[in-house]
Protein backbone atom coordinates (compact mmCIF):
# COMPACT_ATOMS: atom_id res chain seq x y z
CA UNK A 1 0.00 0.00 0.00
CA UNK A 2 1.14 3.54 -0.67
CA UNK A 3 1.79 5.15 2.73
CA UNK A 4 1.41 8.69 1.40
CA UNK A 5 -2.26 8.88 0.39
CA UNK A 6 -3.91 9.09 3.80
CA UNK A 7 -1.28 11.30 5.50
CA UNK A 8 -1.45 13.71 2.56
CA UNK A 9 -5.23 13.81 2.86
CA UNK A 10 -4.82 14.48 6.59
CA UNK A 11 -2.57 17.48 5.96
CA UNK A 12 -4.95 18.73 3.27
CA UNK A 13 -8.07 18.71 5.44
CA UNK A 14 -6.22 20.16 8.46
CA UNK A 15 -5.04 23.04 6.29
CA UNK A 16 -8.52 23.63 4.82
CA UNK A 17 -10.07 23.65 8.29
CA UNK A 18 -7.61 26.18 9.68
CA UNK A 19 -7.96 28.32 6.56
CA UNK A 20 -11.65 28.63 7.42
CA UNK A 21 -10.78 29.48 11.03
CA UNK A 22 -8.21 32.03 9.82
CA UNK A 23 -10.79 33.75 7.63
CA UNK A 24 -13.20 33.92 10.57
CA UNK A 25 -10.64 35.67 12.76
CA UNK A 26 -8.85 37.98 10.33
CA UNK A 27 -7.22 40.40 10.86
CA UNK A 28 -6.48 39.07 14.36
CA UNK A 29 -6.11 35.27 14.22
CA UNK A 30 -4.80 33.43 17.27
CA UNK A 31 -1.38 31.84 17.26
CA UNK A 32 -3.13 28.44 17.50
CA UNK A 33 -4.87 29.10 14.19
CA UNK A 34 -1.62 30.03 12.46
CA UNK A 35 0.10 27.03 14.02
CA UNK A 36 -2.68 24.68 12.88
CA UNK A 37 -2.51 26.00 9.32
CA UNK A 38 1.28 25.71 9.36
CA UNK A 39 0.94 22.12 10.54
CA UNK A 40 -1.47 21.23 7.72
CA UNK A 41 0.79 22.70 5.03
CA UNK A 42 3.85 21.05 6.60
CA UNK A 43 2.25 17.59 6.59
CA UNK A 44 0.93 17.87 3.04
CA UNK A 45 4.02 19.42 1.48
CA UNK A 46 6.39 17.21 3.46
CA UNK A 47 4.70 14.17 1.93
CA UNK A 48 4.08 15.33 -1.64
CA UNK A 49 5.06 18.36 -3.69
CA UNK A 50 1.37 18.64 -4.51
CA UNK A 51 1.00 20.19 -1.07
CA UNK A 52 1.88 23.46 -2.82
CA UNK A 53 -1.75 23.54 -3.90
CA UNK A 54 -2.58 24.66 -0.36
CA UNK A 55 -0.42 27.76 -0.83
CA UNK A 56 -2.48 28.65 -3.90
CA UNK A 57 -5.69 27.96 -1.95
CA UNK A 58 -4.63 30.22 0.89
CA UNK A 59 -3.78 33.05 -1.48
CA UNK A 60 -7.09 32.62 -3.30
CA UNK A 61 -9.27 32.41 -0.21
CA UNK A 62 -7.58 35.26 1.68
CA UNK A 63 -7.71 37.41 -1.44
CA UNK A 64 -11.40 36.69 -2.00
CA UNK A 65 -12.17 37.29 1.67
CA UNK A 66 -10.51 40.70 1.47
CA UNK A 67 -12.39 41.64 -1.71
CA UNK A 68 -15.73 40.53 -0.25
CA UNK A 69 -15.06 42.59 2.86
CA UNK A 70 -13.64 45.75 1.30
CA UNK A 71 -14.39 45.53 -2.42
CA UNK A 72 -12.06 46.35 -5.29
CA UNK A 73 -11.55 49.86 -4.00
CA UNK A 74 -10.19 48.37 -0.78
CA UNK A 75 -6.97 47.55 -2.61
CA UNK A 76 -5.98 51.21 -2.43
CA UNK A 77 -8.31 52.50 0.29
CA UNK A 78 -7.40 49.75 2.78
CA UNK A 79 -3.92 48.95 1.55
CA UNK A 80 -2.53 48.55 5.08
CA UNK A 81 -5.22 46.01 5.91
CA UNK A 82 -4.48 44.21 2.66
CA UNK A 83 -0.81 44.03 3.57
CA UNK A 84 -1.79 42.74 7.01
CA UNK A 85 -3.88 39.98 5.39
CA UNK A 86 -0.97 39.09 3.11
CA UNK A 87 1.52 39.06 5.97
CA UNK A 88 -0.67 36.80 8.09
CA UNK A 89 -1.03 34.45 5.11
CA UNK A 90 2.73 34.35 4.59
CA UNK A 91 3.41 33.13 8.13
CA UNK A 92 1.92 29.61 7.65
CA UNK A 93 3.17 29.49 4.05
CA UNK A 94 6.80 30.15 4.98
CA UNK A 95 6.57 27.99 8.08
CA UNK A 96 4.79 25.11 6.33
CA UNK A 97 7.05 25.02 3.29
CA UNK A 98 10.17 25.44 5.40
CA UNK A 99 9.30 22.66 7.83
CA UNK A 100 8.00 20.44 5.03
CA UNK A 101 11.27 20.78 3.13
CA UNK A 102 13.21 19.51 6.17
CA UNK A 103 11.83 16.01 5.50
CA UNK A 104 12.88 16.20 1.85
CA UNK A 105 16.68 16.14 1.31
CA UNK A 106 16.39 16.61 -2.45
CA UNK A 107 14.41 19.78 -1.92
CA UNK A 108 16.89 21.10 0.62
CA UNK A 109 19.79 20.97 -1.84
CA UNK A 110 18.15 23.39 -4.29
CA UNK A 111 14.60 24.36 -3.24
CA UNK A 112 14.16 27.02 -5.92
CA UNK A 113 14.62 24.51 -8.77
CA UNK A 114 13.76 21.18 -7.17
CA UNK A 115 10.35 22.16 -5.76
CA UNK A 116 8.93 23.16 -9.19
CA UNK A 117 10.58 20.07 -10.69
CA UNK A 118 8.86 17.81 -8.15
CA UNK A 119 5.54 19.54 -8.71
CA UNK A 120 5.85 18.93 -12.44
CA UNK A 121 6.57 15.28 -11.72
CA UNK A 122 3.56 15.14 -9.41
CA UNK A 123 1.17 16.39 -12.10
CA UNK A 124 2.90 14.69 -15.07
CA UNK A 125 3.98 11.33 -13.67
CA UNK A 126 6.00 9.90 -16.55
CA UNK A 127 5.56 6.16 -16.03
CA UNK A 128 2.67 4.56 -17.91
CA UNK A 129 1.27 1.82 -15.68
CA UNK A 130 -1.02 -0.64 -17.41
CA UNK A 131 -4.43 -1.06 -15.84
CA UNK A 132 -7.94 -2.29 -16.45
CA UNK A 133 -10.57 0.33 -17.22
CA UNK A 134 -14.02 -0.25 -18.71
CA UNK A 135 -12.97 -3.79 -19.59
CA UNK A 136 -9.87 -2.74 -21.56
CA UNK A 137 -6.21 -2.59 -20.64
CA UNK A 138 -4.94 0.99 -20.93
CA UNK A 139 -1.87 2.90 -19.79
CA UNK A 140 -2.19 5.38 -16.94
CA UNK A 141 -0.65 8.17 -19.01
CA UNK A 142 -3.33 7.56 -21.64
CA UNK A 143 -6.33 7.51 -19.29
CA UNK A 144 -9.35 9.25 -20.87
CA UNK A 145 -10.99 12.30 -19.23
CA UNK A 146 -13.82 10.00 -18.13
CA UNK A 147 -11.45 7.93 -15.95
CA UNK A 148 -11.91 9.83 -12.68
CA UNK A 149 -15.66 10.54 -13.04
CA UNK A 150 -16.27 6.88 -13.87
CA UNK A 151 -14.33 5.65 -10.84
CA UNK A 152 -16.07 8.15 -8.56
CA UNK A 153 -19.50 7.16 -9.86
CA UNK A 154 -18.76 3.46 -9.37
CA UNK A 155 -16.99 3.55 -6.01
CA UNK A 156 -18.46 6.38 -3.95
CA UNK A 157 -21.07 4.98 -1.52
CA UNK A 158 -24.65 5.70 -2.51
CA UNK A 159 -25.25 7.90 0.55
CA UNK A 160 -22.45 10.16 -0.71
CA UNK A 161 -23.79 10.25 -4.27
CA UNK A 162 -27.35 10.82 -3.04
CA UNK A 163 -26.15 13.51 -0.66
CA UNK A 164 -24.22 15.17 -3.48
CA UNK A 165 -27.35 15.27 -5.65
CA UNK A 166 -29.48 16.56 -2.76
CA UNK A 167 -26.93 19.30 -2.12
CA UNK A 168 -27.94 21.04 -5.33
CA UNK A 169 -31.64 20.38 -4.69
CA UNK A 170 -31.39 21.98 -1.24
CA UNK A 171 -28.74 24.52 -2.22
CA UNK A 172 -30.88 27.58 -1.47
CA UNK A 173 -31.71 26.43 2.06
CA UNK A 174 -28.13 25.26 2.72
CA UNK A 175 -26.84 28.62 1.47
CA UNK A 176 -29.17 30.41 3.89
CA UNK A 177 -28.30 28.26 6.91
CA UNK A 178 -24.52 28.20 6.50
CA UNK A 179 -21.80 30.68 5.61
CA UNK A 180 -21.67 30.64 1.78
CA UNK A 181 -17.95 31.31 1.63
CA UNK A 182 -17.13 28.23 3.71
CA UNK A 183 -19.44 26.13 1.55
CA UNK A 184 -17.54 27.44 -1.46
CA UNK A 185 -14.24 26.49 0.17
CA UNK A 186 -15.39 22.92 0.74
CA UNK A 187 -16.85 22.62 -2.75
CA UNK A 188 -13.69 24.06 -4.28
CA UNK A 189 -11.51 21.77 -2.15
CA UNK A 190 -13.32 18.77 -3.64
CA UNK A 191 -13.88 19.77 -7.25
CA UNK A 192 -10.77 21.76 -8.17
CA UNK A 193 -8.17 18.95 -7.81
CA UNK A 194 -10.30 16.68 -9.99
CA UNK A 195 -10.73 19.29 -12.72
CA UNK A 196 -7.04 20.19 -12.49
CA UNK A 197 -5.66 16.67 -13.03
CA UNK A 198 -8.10 16.03 -15.88
CA UNK A 199 -7.14 19.32 -17.55
CA UNK A 200 -3.44 18.58 -17.03
CA UNK A 201 -3.77 15.11 -18.52
CA UNK A 202 -2.03 13.70 -15.44
CA UNK A 203 -1.14 10.02 -15.24
CA UNK A 204 -3.82 8.19 -13.27
CA UNK A 205 -4.03 4.63 -11.99
CA UNK A 206 -5.33 2.66 -9.01
CA UNK A 207 -8.76 4.27 -9.17
CA UNK A 208 -8.92 7.71 -7.58
CA UNK A 209 -6.60 7.09 -4.63
CA UNK A 210 -4.34 9.94 -5.77
CA UNK A 211 -7.33 12.26 -5.25
CA UNK A 212 -8.28 10.76 -1.89
CA UNK A 213 -7.36 14.07 -0.23
CA UNK A 214 -10.29 15.79 -1.99
CA UNK A 215 -12.82 13.40 -0.41
CA UNK A 216 -13.15 14.86 3.15
CA UNK A 217 -14.54 18.21 1.89
CA UNK A 218 -17.19 16.27 -0.05
CA UNK A 219 -18.08 14.26 3.04
CA UNK A 220 -18.50 17.50 5.00
CA UNK A 221 -20.86 18.89 2.35
CA UNK A 222 -22.84 15.66 2.24
CA UNK A 223 -23.19 15.64 6.05
CA UNK A 224 -24.52 19.21 5.91
CA UNK A 225 -26.94 18.19 3.15
CA UNK A 226 -28.43 15.22 5.02
CA UNK A 227 -28.73 17.32 8.17
CA UNK A 228 -30.53 20.01 6.16
CA UNK A 229 -32.92 17.42 4.74
CA UNK A 230 -33.76 16.23 8.24
CA UNK A 231 -34.45 19.82 9.30
CA UNK A 232 -36.82 20.23 6.33
CA UNK A 233 -38.84 17.25 7.57
CA UNK A 234 -38.55 18.20 11.24
CA UNK A 235 -42.28 18.85 11.57
CA UNK A 236 -43.28 15.89 9.37
CA UNK A 237 -42.49 12.85 11.46
CA UNK A 238 -43.25 10.24 8.78
CA UNK A 239 -41.00 11.89 6.20
CA UNK A 240 -38.29 12.44 8.80
CA UNK A 241 -38.31 8.78 9.84
CA UNK A 242 -38.37 7.75 6.18
CA UNK A 243 -35.38 9.91 5.26
CA UNK A 244 -33.42 8.66 8.28
CA UNK A 245 -34.27 5.07 7.31
CA UNK A 246 -33.10 5.68 3.73
CA UNK A 247 -29.80 7.10 4.96
CA UNK A 248 -29.37 4.17 7.36
CA UNK A 249 -29.99 1.69 4.53
CA UNK A 250 -27.52 3.48 2.27
CA UNK A 251 -24.94 3.47 5.06
CA UNK A 252 -25.50 -0.21 5.75
CA UNK A 253 -24.55 -1.35 2.24
CA UNK A 254 -20.87 -0.23 2.26
CA UNK A 255 -20.61 -1.01 5.98
CA UNK A 256 -21.59 -4.62 5.25
CA UNK A 257 -18.87 -4.86 2.62
CA UNK A 258 -16.24 -3.49 5.02
CA UNK A 259 -17.28 -5.90 7.78
CA UNK A 260 -17.13 -8.84 5.38
CA UNK A 261 -13.84 -7.72 3.83
CA UNK A 262 -11.92 -5.87 6.55
CA UNK A 263 -8.53 -6.42 4.91
CA UNK A 264 -9.32 -4.59 1.69
CA UNK A 265 -12.22 -2.13 2.03
CA UNK A 266 -10.64 -0.09 -0.78
CA UNK A 267 -11.90 -2.55 -3.40
CA UNK A 268 -15.51 -1.59 -2.68
CA UNK A 269 -17.75 -0.92 -5.68
CA UNK A 270 -21.25 0.45 -5.22
CA UNK A 271 -24.50 -1.01 -6.63
CA UNK A 272 -24.27 1.28 -9.67
CA UNK A 273 -21.22 -0.74 -10.73
CA UNK A 274 -23.00 -3.95 -9.76
CA UNK A 275 -20.81 -4.35 -6.69
CA UNK A 276 -17.43 -6.00 -6.96
CA UNK A 277 -18.93 -8.82 -9.03
CA UNK A 278 -20.07 -6.29 -11.63
CA UNK A 279 -16.68 -4.59 -11.58
CA UNK A 280 -14.73 -7.84 -11.97
CA UNK A 281 -13.20 -7.89 -15.43
CA UNK A 282 -14.00 -4.19 -15.97
CA UNK A 283 -11.90 -2.43 -13.33
CA UNK A 284 -8.90 -3.21 -11.15
CA UNK A 285 -9.84 -4.62 -7.77
CA UNK A 286 -6.92 -5.42 -5.44
CA UNK A 287 -4.55 -2.89 -6.98
CA UNK A 288 -2.42 -2.79 -3.81
CA UNK A 289 -1.97 -6.56 -3.60
CA UNK A 290 -3.00 -6.73 0.06
CA UNK A 291 -4.57 -10.13 -0.62
CA UNK A 292 -1.03 -11.56 -0.89
CA UNK A 293 -0.85 -11.52 2.91
CA UNK A 294 -4.18 -13.34 3.15
CA UNK A 295 -2.76 -15.88 0.70
CA UNK A 296 0.26 -16.48 2.92
CA UNK A 297 -1.99 -16.68 5.99
CA UNK A 298 -4.06 -19.38 4.27
CA UNK A 299 -0.94 -21.32 3.31
CA UNK A 300 0.27 -21.15 6.90
CA UNK A 301 -3.12 -22.26 8.20
CA UNK A 302 -2.99 -25.25 5.86
CA UNK A 303 0.48 -26.17 7.09
CA UNK A 304 2.16 -25.52 3.74
CA UNK A 305 4.49 -22.95 5.30
CA UNK A 306 5.22 -21.89 8.85
CA UNK A 307 7.67 -20.00 11.08
CA UNK A 308 9.39 -23.24 12.07
CA UNK A 309 9.47 -24.88 8.64
CA UNK A 310 12.60 -26.82 7.71
CA UNK A 311 12.22 -27.30 3.94
CA UNK A 312 12.79 -24.43 1.52
CA UNK A 313 9.80 -23.36 -0.57
CA UNK A 314 9.90 -21.05 -3.59
CA UNK A 315 6.91 -18.70 -3.78
CA UNK A 316 6.51 -16.21 -6.63
CA UNK A 317 3.99 -13.45 -7.22
CA UNK A 318 3.09 -10.61 -9.53
CA UNK A 319 3.13 -8.53 -6.30
CA UNK A 320 6.59 -9.43 -5.07
CA UNK A 321 6.97 -6.32 -2.88
CA UNK A 322 4.07 -7.39 -0.70
CA UNK A 323 5.32 -10.98 -0.76
CA UNK A 324 8.84 -9.98 0.32
CA UNK A 325 7.56 -7.77 3.11
CA UNK A 326 5.43 -10.50 4.66
CA UNK A 327 7.47 -13.62 3.94
CA UNK A 328 11.19 -13.02 4.26
CA UNK A 329 11.50 -12.30 7.97
CA UNK A 330 8.66 -14.46 9.21
CA UNK A 331 9.88 -17.72 7.71
CA UNK A 332 13.56 -17.44 8.61
CA UNK A 333 14.76 -17.52 5.01
CA UNK A 334 13.00 -20.82 4.27
CA UNK A 335 10.60 -19.08 1.89
CA UNK A 336 12.40 -17.90 -1.22
CA UNK A 337 10.44 -15.24 -3.07
CA UNK A 338 10.47 -13.97 -6.62
CA UNK A 339 8.65 -11.75 -9.07
CA UNK A 340 7.03 -13.03 -12.23
CA UNK A 341 4.20 -11.76 -14.40
CA UNK A 342 1.20 -14.05 -14.57
CA UNK A 343 1.60 -14.52 -18.32
CA UNK A 344 5.27 -15.37 -17.83
CA UNK A 345 4.77 -17.65 -14.82
CA UNK A 346 6.47 -20.60 -16.52
CA UNK A 347 9.64 -18.63 -17.27
CA UNK A 348 11.00 -19.59 -13.86
CA UNK A 349 10.63 -22.62 -11.63
CA UNK A 350 8.61 -22.32 -8.43
CA UNK A 351 6.60 -24.31 -5.92
CA UNK A 352 3.72 -21.91 -5.25
CA UNK A 353 2.45 -18.78 -6.93
CA UNK A 354 0.34 -15.99 -5.45
CA UNK A 355 -1.20 -14.15 -8.39
CA UNK A 356 -3.48 -11.14 -7.91
CA UNK A 357 -6.02 -10.31 -10.59
CA UNK A 358 -4.27 -7.02 -11.32
CA UNK A 359 -2.63 -6.62 -14.76
CA UNK A 360 -4.76 -9.48 -16.13
CA UNK A 361 -6.92 -8.61 -19.19
CA UNK A 362 -10.60 -8.12 -18.53
CA UNK A 363 -11.64 -10.50 -21.30
CA UNK A 364 -9.71 -13.31 -19.60
CA UNK A 365 -11.32 -12.56 -16.24
CA UNK A 366 -14.82 -12.31 -17.72
CA UNK A 367 -14.42 -15.61 -19.58
CA UNK A 368 -14.39 -17.28 -16.17
CA UNK A 369 -11.00 -18.88 -16.76
CA UNK A 370 -9.29 -17.06 -13.90
CA UNK A 371 -8.23 -18.31 -11.47
CA UNK A 372 -7.03 -21.16 -13.71
CA UNK A 373 -8.75 -24.45 -12.99
CA UNK A 374 -5.40 -26.22 -13.22
CA UNK A 375 -3.05 -25.95 -10.26
CA UNK A 376 -5.16 -23.42 -8.32
CA UNK A 377 -5.48 -24.81 -4.81
CA UNK A 378 -7.30 -21.84 -3.29
CA UNK A 379 -8.59 -18.37 -4.15
CA UNK A 380 -8.81 -15.36 -1.85
CA UNK A 381 -12.19 -13.74 -2.47
CA UNK A 382 -14.13 -10.59 -1.66
CA UNK A 383 -17.89 -11.11 -1.70
CA UNK A 384 -17.29 -14.41 -3.53
CA UNK A 385 -15.24 -12.66 -6.25
CA UNK A 386 -11.65 -13.98 -6.64
CA UNK A 387 -8.90 -11.42 -6.18
CA UNK A 388 -5.92 -13.75 -5.63
CA UNK A 389 -5.11 -17.20 -7.01
CA UNK A 390 -2.91 -19.51 -4.95
CA UNK A 391 -1.35 -21.93 -7.41
CA UNK A 392 0.77 -25.01 -6.81
CA UNK A 393 3.24 -26.26 -9.38
CA UNK A 394 2.52 -29.98 -9.60
CA UNK A 395 5.32 -30.58 -12.09
CA UNK A 396 7.85 -28.68 -14.17
CA UNK A 397 6.58 -29.70 -17.61
CA UNK A 398 5.58 -26.17 -18.62
CA UNK A 399 8.78 -24.67 -17.24
CA UNK A 400 10.98 -27.18 -19.07
CA UNK A 401 8.90 -26.77 -22.22
CA UNK A 402 9.32 -23.00 -22.19
CA UNK A 403 13.06 -23.37 -21.58
CA UNK A 404 13.36 -25.82 -24.48
CA UNK A 405 11.54 -23.34 -26.73
CA UNK A 406 13.95 -20.58 -25.66
CA UNK A 407 16.80 -22.88 -26.67
CA UNK A 408 15.02 -23.50 -30.00
CA UNK A 409 14.69 -27.21 -29.22
CA UNK A 410 11.26 -27.21 -30.79
CA UNK A 411 10.65 -30.96 -30.78
CA UNK A 412 11.45 -31.34 -27.08
CA UNK A 413 9.37 -28.28 -26.27
CA UNK A 414 6.38 -29.71 -28.16
CA UNK A 415 6.66 -33.01 -26.30
CA UNK A 416 6.79 -31.35 -22.87
CA UNK A 417 4.11 -28.75 -23.59
CA UNK A 418 1.78 -31.35 -25.07
CA UNK A 419 2.06 -33.33 -21.84
CA UNK A 420 1.35 -30.13 -19.90
CA UNK A 421 -1.85 -29.23 -21.76
CA UNK A 422 -3.07 -32.81 -21.47
CA UNK A 423 -2.77 -32.51 -17.69
CA UNK A 424 -3.75 -28.81 -17.51
CA UNK A 425 -6.13 -28.05 -20.40
CA UNK A 426 -6.70 -24.45 -19.21
CA UNK A 427 -3.02 -23.49 -19.34
CA UNK A 428 -3.07 -20.70 -21.91
CA UNK A 429 0.70 -20.13 -21.62
CA UNK A 430 1.46 -23.71 -22.62
CA UNK A 431 -0.92 -23.56 -25.60
CA UNK A 432 0.60 -20.27 -26.79
CA UNK A 433 4.11 -21.72 -26.57
CA UNK A 434 2.92 -24.81 -28.45
CA UNK A 435 1.58 -22.58 -31.22
CA UNK A 436 4.97 -20.85 -31.46
CA UNK A 437 6.85 -24.15 -31.62
CA UNK A 438 4.59 -25.59 -34.31
CA UNK A 439 4.92 -22.37 -36.31
CA UNK A 440 8.71 -22.59 -36.12
CA UNK A 441 8.50 -26.09 -37.61
CA UNK A 442 5.99 -24.82 -40.21
CA UNK A 443 3.38 -27.25 -38.95
CA UNK A 444 0.58 -24.81 -39.74
CA UNK A 445 -2.57 -26.80 -38.84
CA UNK A 446 -1.16 -27.67 -35.41
CA UNK A 447 -0.03 -24.06 -34.87
CA UNK A 448 -3.49 -22.79 -35.77
CA UNK A 449 -5.20 -25.24 -33.41
CA UNK A 450 -2.92 -24.35 -30.49
CA UNK A 451 -3.37 -20.61 -31.07
CA UNK A 452 -7.15 -20.97 -31.23
CA UNK A 453 -7.19 -22.96 -28.00
CA UNK A 454 -5.14 -20.20 -26.37
CA UNK A 455 -7.65 -17.58 -27.47
CA UNK A 456 -10.57 -19.68 -26.26
CA UNK A 457 -9.05 -19.38 -22.78
CA UNK A 458 -7.61 -15.85 -23.04
CA UNK A 459 -9.20 -13.89 -25.90
CA UNK A 460 -6.63 -11.07 -25.81
CA UNK A 461 -3.45 -13.15 -25.75
CA UNK A 462 -1.23 -11.19 -28.14
CA UNK A 463 1.22 -14.01 -28.73
CA UNK A 464 -1.59 -16.26 -29.94
CA UNK A 465 -3.20 -13.50 -32.00
CA UNK A 466 0.07 -12.67 -33.74
CA UNK A 467 0.77 -16.35 -34.40
CA UNK A 468 -2.71 -16.93 -35.77
CA UNK A 469 -2.26 -13.90 -38.04
CA UNK A 470 1.04 -15.36 -39.22
CA UNK A 471 -0.75 -18.64 -39.95
CA UNK A 472 -3.25 -16.77 -42.15
CA UNK A 473 -0.41 -14.97 -43.93
CA UNK A 474 1.38 -18.22 -44.68
CA UNK A 475 -1.91 -19.73 -45.82
CA UNK A 476 -2.38 -16.78 -48.24
CA UNK A 477 -5.35 -15.53 -46.24
CA UNK A 478 -4.33 -11.89 -45.99
CA UNK A 479 -7.81 -10.52 -45.36
CA UNK A 480 -8.32 -12.81 -42.35
CA UNK A 481 -4.89 -11.86 -40.97
CA UNK A 482 -5.58 -8.16 -41.48
CA UNK A 483 -8.90 -8.27 -39.64
CA UNK A 484 -7.38 -10.19 -36.75
CA UNK A 485 -4.51 -7.71 -36.43
CA UNK A 486 -6.71 -4.63 -36.69
CA UNK A 487 -8.97 -6.05 -33.99
CA UNK A 488 -5.94 -6.58 -31.75
CA UNK A 489 -4.99 -2.92 -32.09
CA UNK A 490 -8.36 -1.99 -30.61
CA UNK A 491 -7.31 -3.33 -27.22
CA UNK A 492 -3.51 -3.15 -27.60
CA UNK A 493 -2.54 -0.19 -29.80
CA UNK A 494 1.14 -0.82 -29.02
CA UNK A 495 1.24 -4.26 -30.63
CA UNK A 496 4.38 -3.74 -32.71
CA UNK A 497 4.14 -7.19 -34.33
CA UNK A 498 0.64 -6.37 -35.58
CA UNK A 499 1.94 -3.24 -37.32
CA UNK A 500 4.78 -5.29 -38.82
CA UNK A 501 2.43 -7.90 -40.31
CA UNK A 502 0.04 -5.18 -41.52
CA UNK A 503 3.02 -3.57 -43.24
CA UNK A 504 3.78 -6.86 -44.99
CA UNK A 505 0.15 -7.14 -46.10
CA UNK A 506 0.13 -3.60 -47.54
CA UNK A 507 3.50 -4.16 -49.20
CA UNK A 508 2.04 -7.21 -50.91
CA UNK A 509 -0.76 -4.99 -52.22
CA UNK A 510 1.90 -2.54 -53.47
CA UNK A 511 0.45 0.12 -51.17
CA UNK A 512 3.93 1.24 -50.20
CA UNK A 513 3.07 4.46 -48.36
CA UNK A 514 0.66 2.64 -46.04
CA UNK A 515 3.12 -0.23 -45.65
CA UNK A 516 5.86 2.21 -44.65
CA UNK A 517 3.53 3.85 -42.14
CA UNK A 518 2.89 0.47 -40.50
CA UNK A 519 6.59 -0.41 -40.51
CA UNK A 520 7.43 2.84 -38.73
CA UNK A 521 4.69 2.21 -36.17
CA UNK A 522 6.20 -1.20 -35.44
CA UNK A 523 9.57 0.28 -34.46
CA UNK A 524 7.93 3.22 -32.71
CA UNK A 525 6.45 0.86 -30.13
CA UNK A 526 9.48 -1.46 -30.08
CA UNK A 527 12.71 0.30 -30.96
CA UNK A 528 14.57 -3.04 -30.73
CA UNK A 529 12.38 -4.71 -33.37
CA UNK A 530 14.97 -5.60 -36.03
CA UNK A 531 12.44 -7.00 -38.51
CA UNK A 532 10.48 -3.74 -38.38
CA UNK A 533 13.55 -1.74 -39.42
CA UNK A 534 14.32 -4.25 -42.16
CA UNK A 535 10.78 -3.98 -43.50
CA UNK A 536 11.00 -0.18 -43.57
CA UNK A 537 14.35 -0.38 -45.38
CA UNK A 538 12.91 -2.82 -47.92
CA UNK A 539 9.96 -0.52 -48.60
CA UNK A 540 12.21 2.51 -48.98
CA UNK A 541 14.27 0.55 -51.54
CA UNK A 542 11.11 -0.17 -53.52
CA UNK A 543 10.22 3.53 -53.35
CA UNK A 544 13.67 4.41 -54.73
CA UNK A 545 14.82 6.11 -51.53
CA UNK A 546 18.18 4.44 -50.95
CA UNK A 547 19.28 7.05 -48.41
CA UNK A 548 16.48 6.29 -45.93
CA UNK A 549 16.78 2.60 -46.71
CA UNK A 550 20.41 2.75 -45.59
CA UNK A 551 19.42 4.48 -42.35
CA UNK A 552 16.95 1.73 -41.46
CA UNK A 553 19.30 -1.04 -42.55
CA UNK A 554 21.97 0.43 -40.30
CA UNK A 555 19.52 0.54 -37.38
CA UNK A 556 18.63 -3.10 -37.99
CA UNK A 557 22.31 -4.09 -38.16
CA UNK A 558 23.04 -2.42 -34.84
CA UNK A 559 20.26 -4.39 -33.16
CA UNK A 560 21.45 -7.68 -34.61
CA UNK A 561 25.02 -6.95 -33.62
CA UNK A 562 26.08 -6.59 -37.23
Amino acid sequence: MNPKDIPFATGYIIALYYMAVLLQTLPKPTWKTLLGLTLGITIAFGIRAGGLILVAYLGLFVGLAFLLQYGIQGIWKNSLTMLQYAGLGLIPIIGGLGLGTLSWPYGLTDPINHIPEALEGFTKFAVGIKMLFNGKMIFGNEAPPSYLPTWLLNTLPLYILAGGALFFVLLKRIWQQHTPFYLFMALFGFIFPIIFVIAQGSTLYDGWRHLLFSYPPLVALVAITWNTLFSVFEQQRTLLIGSVAILAALLLEPLTFIVRNPNYPYIYFNPIAGGISGAFGKYETDYWGVSVKQGLDWMEKEGIIGPNMTDTVIIVSNFSDALDKYAKKRYQGKVKTGYVRFRERHNINWNYGLFASRFIPGSYLKEGNWPPSHNTIHAIKANKVPILAIMKSENDLAYRGVQAAKNQDWATAITLLTQEVQQSPSNEVAFAELAKCYMQLNQLPQAKEAAQKTLAIEPENLQAINLLALYHLRANEGAEAEQLLLNSLEFEPRNSVAYYYLGIIEEGRNNLSKALEYAKESVKYNNKFREGYQLAAQIYEKMGDSQNAAVYNQAAAQISGG
